[in-house]
């Protein structure tokens, strides 16, 4: 399923349309459909059918066109629509049910994914077609020349500063000029250990320097380095004005190394480039490359390294978020559990921070949050806590956070009553205690 979805990134928009056919089929055979089309939109107004697999002969679903209503429906529906045989008319006999997905960019239809399945539909199904969809949306919208940049600080200077801001000026009030690094270079390595924020640093470097281009993010990079080059073109192009920004630079070959020395080193700004480094040491370095990164570092801090005073500032600042967010103004933590949580080792550092924080809001039922609170948690649930990282390509991590977090919202909602609780996340009692048993909850 990852290497699917690596293959919707928008570096390989050409490479995505080239072999549209083939991409589809291997999506759906994945998810074990019987047959299934991709409609997208071509003009503002015409929907044509991309991509399609299993269809022996042609085959048109009727129901479907504008003007029936379910079309409409589908471009509605937040979540996937079902079809079921006893009423439509679908390609396969064997089949017991269909679902349509929407395809949507910015509260804009750019099509649908239609798919029938001979068997019961599971949510990871569903969640893994949804996820589909919005990776194929920003595809399209970058090749009809939808996709738009993100705002810019300027809008965001009138507004509350975001936690990234907040969080982001305190942990990076003792780095000396680090955005001034980047105002006058091309690149800007950040260093840090696991969960430190490197990818929100990013973000809060992209408003805060006022970037017009585009925020693009890079996991995979063609070995061969004729690939590379033109992919850096490509790349460079599509970023414009904006950030182009390299993951795991350990992973990177030598030749690798050399192509972005060559790239970096050049007078011309934009784009800039940004390198995430995560303290593994490289198999092989390149000194001229590495020397050169070394000079233009910002490292973020370890938590554990942080005197109880700083680590107080972070938590109130994250604190401060999440009882936003989590619509829970009035909740507040008490000595103790400040006390226990100066003294956890956070191996994952803030992500672990906002994991323990969050368990908090939506765990409890008091207003004062207190040691015991943590106390009665094992070690395991408060490691696996893990909520969603938007960047993060692990499909069953990410349905597992997000069931994860919703459940235990429902419980904070329904005061632990799973009858209530079941009812309103659409499922039965028996898998919602399969589910907080397999969650650990």
């Amino acid at each position: 399923m990852i290497s699917l979805i690596k293959s919707l990134q928008s570096e390989n928009l050409s490479l995505f349309y080239k072999n549209i056919d083939s991409i589809f089929t291997n999506i759906l055979k994945t998810l074990g459909v019987k047959c299934g089309i991709l409609v997208l939109r071509e003009d503002t107004e015409s929907f044509i059918e991309y991509a399609s697999f299993g269809y022996e002969s042609d085959f048109y679903y009727s129901f479907l066109s504008r003007g029936n209503g379910y079309f409409e429906n589908i471009s509605l529906s937040e979540e996937p629509v079902e079809f079921l045989p006893i009423k439509f008319s679908l390609y396969d006999p064997n089949s017991i049910v269909a679902l349509g997905v929407r395809i949507l960019y910015r509260e804009e239809m750019l099509g649908f994914i239609f798919v029938e399945f001979s068997k019961e539909v599971t949510s990871l199904q569903k969640e893994f077609l949804q996820l589909i969809g919005d990776k194929i949306a920003n595809l399209h919208a970058l090749k009809t020349n939808l996709l738009v940049s993100l705002p810019s600080s300027k809008t965001i200077k009138t507004q509350e500063p975001t936690i990234s801001f907040e969080l982001f000026d305190f942990l990076l009030s003792e780095s000396i000029g680090f955005t001034n690094s980047l105002k006058a270079n091309r690149f800007l390595n950040i260093q840090g250990s696991a969960g430190s924020g490197k990818k929100s640093l990013v973000k809060y470097i992209y408003k805060k320097l006022d970037f017009q281009g585009k925020l693009i993010y890079l996991n995979s990079l063609p070995e061969q380095i004729v690939k590379l080059e033109k992919s850096i073109q490509d790349w460079t192009a599509l970023a414009e004005n904006g950030i182009i920004v390299i993951e795991s630079i350990s992973n990177l070959t030598l030749a690798q190394q050399r192509v972005f020395f060559e790239f970096i080193k050049q007078p011309i700004l934009e784009p800039r480039m940004i390198f995430l480094d995560d303290f593994t040491r490289s198999k092989e370095n390149y000194i001229p490359f590495q020397t050169l990164l070394s000079q233009h570092t910002t490292e973020l801090p370890n938590l554990l390294s942080l005197d109880k005073t700083k680590l107080k500032v972070v938590i109130d600042i994250l604190w401060k978020h999440l009882r936003q967010i989590n619509h829970r103004p009035d909740v507040t933590l008490s000595e103790d559990a400040y006390e226990f949580l100066f003294n956890y080792p956070y191996k994952e550092n803030l992500r672990d921070m906002r994991n323990l924080l969050e368990q908090a809001i939506l765990g409890s039922k008091e207003n004062i949050i207190k040691k015991e609170f943590y106390l009665k948690l094992n070690n395991s649930k408060i490691k696996s806590l893990d909520f969603q990282n938007e960047e993060d390509l692990d499909l069953r991590k990410s349905v597992q956070a997000l069931e994860r977090q919703k459940i235990l919202l429902a419980n904070k909602i329904f005061s632990g009553n799973q009858i209530r609780m079941a009812k309103a996340l659409g499922i039965s009692r028996g898998s919602l205690q399969y589910k907080m048993k397999q969650l650990e909850l």
